[in-house]
């Protein structure tokens, strides 16, 4: 058998009496704490800037911020074209704009005395060299592909600027002329379908239509061979 545990005898404390007190009287050396609990408002959070009053106070760029900026201007002046501009008020403009008030038409005038719109030197010119280019591109194409053909040697003896326009002016002359004869033997056709189609008026209206419009082209075409004319001659009096 084991032997019973040692217990020790509780003996309860005696009241706190001082000197007499009230029996229901708290020992002061006693700790007594009340919790009061108060609403309190909340402060928002505030974001502030990272940044330090010392590091909004200039100071010299660093040799690396240098070097990038002096790089990237270098870089910029190699490869950026700078834009494809021209004077406003040269000779050559004002040249092309006579050139448009005299080949162009306008409405300070009446029709009669306006001449007959038609293409102008510039555009001409313009058209000229457009087509030269066209044919340079085919040779260099031919070329490439093993099917260019040279042209055989011609001993045509070197024309001068003004001869060279000369030429010029009198082979476009010449091929209005043929597309001129043209529209005309077409406006001859037109105007015999409106002799036979004469009771048909449905037929009569459109080959009327047809027939103005053609009118309107052998017009212009005569006003182009006359203004080229007029540019030959003048040509011919230098």
């Amino acid at each position: 058998d084991y032997p019973k545990p040692k217990q020790k005898k509780h003996v309860p404390k005696s009241v706190f009496i001082p000197g007499g007190a009230d029996y229901h009287a708290t020992d002061p050396r006693k700790h007594t704490f009340t919790k009061t609990e108060i609403d309190v408002p909340i402060k928002p959070k505030v974001y502030r800037s990272k940044l330090k009053p010392v590091d909004l106070i200039p100071h010299k760029r660093s040799e690396t911020d240098t070097r990038k900026t002096i790089d990237d201007i270098r870089m910029r002046q190699n490869h950026y074209r700078p834009g494809n501009s021209h004077a406003i008020s040269s000779e050559a403009e004002k040249s092309k704009l006579a050139q448009i008030n005299e080949y162009k038409g306008g409405k300070a005038l009446p029709n009669e005395l306006i001449q007959v719109v038609g293409e102008a030197p510039f555009e001409t010119e313009k058209r000229l060299k457009e087509r030269d280019r066209i044919q340079e591109v085919r040779k260099k194409k031919a070329i490439k592909n093993g099917t260019y053909v040279p042209p055989p040697p011609t001993h045509k003896k070197q024309l001068s600027v003004d001869e060279q326009l000369m030429e010029q002016i009198s082979d476009e002359i010449k091929d209005r002329t043929e597309y001129l004869n043209e529209l005309l033997q077409e406006e001859r056709e037109y105007e015999r379908n409106i002799a036979i189609n004469n009771e048909n008026n449905e037929n009569k209206q459109g080959i009327v239509q047809r027939n103005n419009k053609i009118r309107m082209k052998i017009d212009k075409i005569r006003g182009e061979i006359a203004n080229r004319i007029q540019e030959l001659s003048r040509l011919e009096a230098l």
